[in-house]
């Protein structure tokens, strides 16, 4: 009985941790076993994403959930998967399993107020001051919308520092702030839209040249309220009047 001829593929090969193919004559049996193992744990990574920037986690709460001996930190994720090139740096905060997004800038100071935004109550950052802008984060858009498609929870906090500049006064006049859908969020909204004050310092402007802090906080299931890209003022561009704003990274989580 005639056996027809066999093609044979090209045989294993092995390759150094630097990604060049190992000469056969170099191999040793310990270079044989580490490149298996260097695969395997590739592998792994693979099925489980640790969180660096060649195996990013899909949230926090996944990395979390694989990974239970893990601490709160900076980590990679990429919540729409595909390509890591877009992965984003983010701060992974354990007890809640948050992903954490930062701006780009936390503070914002030295503000000089455009001269024609004087008399305006409502002093915007993006609009009333010279290089105003919208607040920007470390994350495009879309890596956002996936991340606010994964989770139930979202929340963020802004700090107001004053001196003899007025923030918060409960049903009246307030700073207010904007978020990513567009909507207003003061002390006039009604109460399921209402920031809460975890510290009001700012309450008055008696012209005493102390420095006070108020800080605002929402916390909410309308995802789509946060990230916060814009603030305003109100009670600014007087005499010995100042204010700084501190914006916080705006966190999605599932509990």
């Amino acid at each position: 009985m005639t056996v027809g001829n066999i093609e044979k593929g090209p045989g294993f090969r092995l390759y150094s941790s630097n990604g060049k193919e190992m000469n056969s004559r170099e191999m040793k049996p310990e270079d044989v076993l580490k490149s298996l193992d260097e695969r395997s744990r590739d592998i792994d990574s693979l099925i489980r994403p640790d969180g660096t920037k060649k195996f990013p986690a899909k949230t926090c709460y996944d990395l979390f959930l694989d990974y239970k001996s893990f601490k709160s930190g900076m980590y990679w994720i990429d919540p729409n998967g595909g390509t890591v090139k877009d992965a984003i740096w983010v701060y992974c905060e354990k007890t809640k399993k948050s992903s954490c997004v930062y701006p780009k800038y936390s503070r914002i100071s030295d503000l000089a107020l455009k001269g024609d935004y004087q008399d305006i109550q409502d002093k915007w950052l993006s609009e009333a001051f010279e290089k105003g802008k919208e607040i920007e984060y470390d994350a495009h858009y879309t890596q956002l919308n996936f991340l606010k498609t994964f989770s139930n929870f979202a929340n963020q906090n802004i700090t107001y520092a004053c001196r003899n500049s007025m923030a918060w006064e409960e049903g009246q006049h307030s700073i207010k702030l904007k978020g990513s859908n567009d909507m207003e969020y003061h002390a006039t909204s009604k109460t399921s839209l209402r920031p809460k004050v975890i510290a009001n310092g700012c309450i008055n402007s008696d012209g005493s040249n102390k420095w006070g802090k108020t800080v605002l906080e929402i916390d909410t299931r309308e995802k789509s309220r946060l990230p916060i890209v814009d603030v305003s003022a109100y009670d600014i561009g007087g005499k010995n009047q100042d204010f700084k704003i501190e914006i916080g990274p705006a966190c999605f989580h599932y509990l």
